[in-house]
C-alpha cells in the first residue's frame, strides 16, 4: 500500500501524474492480493515443500501469503471460477488442480472454468490444464 505521505501517482500510460484516493488504495491492496493468489499457483508449481504443504495442511501453507480472506476462501474450496472472476491468470488456476488432483480434479476444474468462460477461451483452458 502507498505511504501516507504519498500524495500522487505516475499513470504508466501517459506519464501523467492521478492524486492517491481511497479508491487508488483498495485497487492497489487488491492487485497485491491478487498477486498473492497467483503466488500460490506458481508455488505449487516451483515448490515441492509448499506443494507437500498445500496438500496436508493448506491452512498453514496460505498463511504467510499476502491473501485476502475471499480469495483465501476460495483456495481452500478449489473455487476457480471465483479465482478467475477475481482477475487470477487461467494458466496459472491451472496448477491447482495439476498439482493437487485431490482438492480438484481436472475434469472439476474445467467444468467450473467452463461457467466462467467465454466460448473462445474454453479451448485454451482445456488445453493450459493438460500442461
Amino acid at each position: 500500500m502507498p505511504s501516507a505521505h504519498l500524495r500522487s501517482r505516475c499513470r504508466p500510460e501517459d506519464g501523467s501524474f492521478e492524486p492517491i484516493t481511497a479508491a487508488t488504495r483498495r485497487n492497489t491492496v487488491a492487485s497485491m492480493s491478487l498477486y498473492g493468489v497467483n503466488k500460490v499457483s506458481h508455488l505449487l508449481q516451483a515448490d515441492p515443500e509448499f506443494r507437500d504443504l498445500m496438500a496436508t495442511d493448506p491452512v498453514t501453507a496460505l498463511a504467510a501469503l499476502p491473501l485476502s480472506e475471499e480469495e483465501r476462501g476460495a483456495i481452500l474450496r478449489a473455487d476457480v471460477a471465483a479465482l478467475y472472476r477475481m482477475g487470477a491468470h487461467t494458466f496459472l488456476l491451472s496448477r491447482i488442480p495439476r498439482f493437487l488432483p485431490d482438492l480438484i480434479s481436472r475434469d472439476d476444474y474445467i467444468e467450473r472454468m467452463r461457467s466462467v468462460l467465454r466460448p473462445e477461451e474454453r479451448a485454451a483452458v482445456e488445453a493450459e490444464s493438460r500442461g
